[in-house]
């Protein structure tokens, strides 16, 4: 039985002709039991074509990832005529580098080969264009949309109606205020390095649960969140308590939060607020991204929301969920001060589970240790793992 191959890859500006053309009778056998990963290197080359891949032998395509080399080819190299390149393809990614941000997105072009795709990917490209028959959009359950032109997302939000999933980073969102709101069905919703947010407030949100926002949150972001009732996971850069206080009216059933200070006192000492508990009861997990750490501060957070109740030191108050856990950032540099706050504490020592790693972010490299003091892991849901990879060079697809 041939070995199967999960992931393939070739450019057709290095390949020769007769071996792209003989290259599909060897990848179909060995991809029919595990859908594998194709990835075209200069697809657009003058070189050689499309013509030359056989996609339509595939029985499916896990991923089909295309490089666009060229600013001025458009999508030109999709030529219709093509029909050897008509196949399922589950994800379908269209990317360019530093010399492709004029290559502009036609949908209706990009789409047009490809039945079945979930997830799209388009990122170091030009304009989006949303022209494009219904039925290219009926499965699909995410986007990502990375360093491009202009971008018009309501379009988009209206256009494709199963879409669970948008991710944004660095796009020109461009937008008219529709004749009335409308509904959109998103579940997760991760908007880094955007302009322009007013659009927001055209659509409704019934479903949506997770929201990663790499921005303070303007006055008018408040009233934004209080209309989300399903909201579970809400990252929007807070920096401030009195955004913690308004929040936590509106949003108090929420299960993560992500503090971009260290402004910890609201989740603790409820009676400083005039408040009959701590903000935001149902927490599970919270995370603290900083520059300065109080451990005065972080150890009472820890004592009062961390410690399970069978714990002596334990001061979590009654109806109030414990915090399962606690992640803490700090940029990756020589000298940092949170560094000798964290390795000082004989609390933090204490952690029964403990998890020290690095992770890339848009604005550089950060030191994370997660933390939890229960004797066994806690099931808890994974908020993040759908962005795990947008602010590297390719993003991950993740299926609802």
């Amino acid at each position: 039985m041939p070995s199967l191959w999960t992931d393939v890859a070739f450019s057709l500006s290095t390949i020769k002709e007769c071996k792209a053309r003989e290259l599909w009778s060897v990848i179909a056998p060995r991809t029919r039991q595990s859908l594998a990963t194709i990835r075209i290197q200069h697809a657009d080359s003058g070189r050689l074509t499309l013509a030359v891949c056989n996609l339509k032998v595939m029985r499916s395509i896990e991923k089909l990832a295309l490089h666009v080399g060229d600013p001025s080819s458009g999508l030109t190299f999709l030529n219709r005529e093509y029909t050897n390149l008509a196949c399922r393809c589950r994800v379908l990614e269209l990317y360019g580098g530093y010399s492709a941000p004029s290559c502009h997105v036609n949908l209706s072009i990009a789409l047009y080969h490809f039945d079945g795709v979930e997830g799209l990917v388009i990122r170091g490209l030009g304009d989006v264009m949303l022209d494009v028959a219904p039925s290219k959009l009926a499965s699909l359950t995410e986007i990502t949309l990375k360093d491009l032109g202009e971008v018009r997302l309501i379009d988009i939000m209206r256009e494709v109606k199963t879409l669970c999933n948008l991710i944004c980073v660095r796009v020109d969102v461009k937008w008219e205020a529709p004749v009335q709101r409308f509904e959109s069905g998103l579940k997760r919703l991760a908007l880094i390095a955007l302009e322009d947010y007013g659009w927001l407030f055209y659509v409704i949100f019934p479903a949506l649960e997770i929201i990663e926002f790499m921005q303070t949150p303007s006055t008018s972001f408040s009233p934004f969140v209080s209309t989300l009732p399903k909201l579970k996971s809400l990252n929007c850069d807070i920096k401030q308590e009195k955004t913690i206080l308004e929040m936590n009216r509106t949003s108090h059933r929420l299960e993560r939060l992500v503090i971009h200070s260290d402004i910890v006192l609201p989740l603790f000492t409820p009676v400083a607020y005039n408040l009959t508990q701590p903000v935001f009861p149902n927490l599970s997990i919270l995370e603290l991204w900083l520059e300065n750490l109080s451990i005065a501060s972080l150890e009472r957070l820890i004592y009062g929301r961390c410690l399970p109740r069978s714990h002596q030191l334990s001061l979590l108050p009654t109806e109030t969920s414990l915090i399962a856990t606690l992640r803490l950032y700090w940029k990756a540099s020589p000298g940092e001060p949170v560094v000798q706050t964290v390795e000082d504490s004989e609390l933090i020592a204490s952690a029964s589970r403990r998890k020290r790693d690095e992770v890339e972010t848009y604005n550089g490299r950060y030191v994370r240790l997660t933390l939890g003091w229960t004797e066994e892991p806690v099931r808890l849901p994974d908020y993040t793992n759908w962005l795990s990879d947008i602010y590297m060079s390719a993003a991950k697809f993740y299926k609802p």
